[in-house]
């Protein structure tokens, strides 16, 4: 993680995804949310350890599609790592 929070974006099929984490204390406690299209979908908090974000990306006369978001926190950053329906898409920095 960045000095205290990260922001990552992606475009998949029309849709905008972003993931979002902050510091929320001293003792390196962290927040991370999952929103798609400009709507929360999915929070977590914790500390050091593997967590993840889910969410679905719904469009008219579709079948939904599953996002998932694996986060590995550790001592010295954060790993972010974005499937759509289980292949990886790129995540950028923003």
């Amino acid at each position: 993680m960045g000095l205290m929070s990260d922001h990552y974006t992606a475009t998949y099929d029309g849709h905008s995804i972003e993931v979002e984490g902050r510091v929320t204390s001293i003792m390196g406690s962290a927040e991370y949310s999952l929103v798609v299209d400009n709507q929360r979908v999915d929070q977590i908090q914790g500390s050091l350890g593997r967590f993840v974000l889910r969410g679905q990306l719904v469009r008219e006369g579709s079948a939904a599609k599953t996002v998932q978001v694996r986060i590995k926190q550790g001592l010295l950053g954060t790993k972010y790592t974005l499937d759509v329906e289980g292949v990886e898409c790129p995540l950028r920095k923003t």
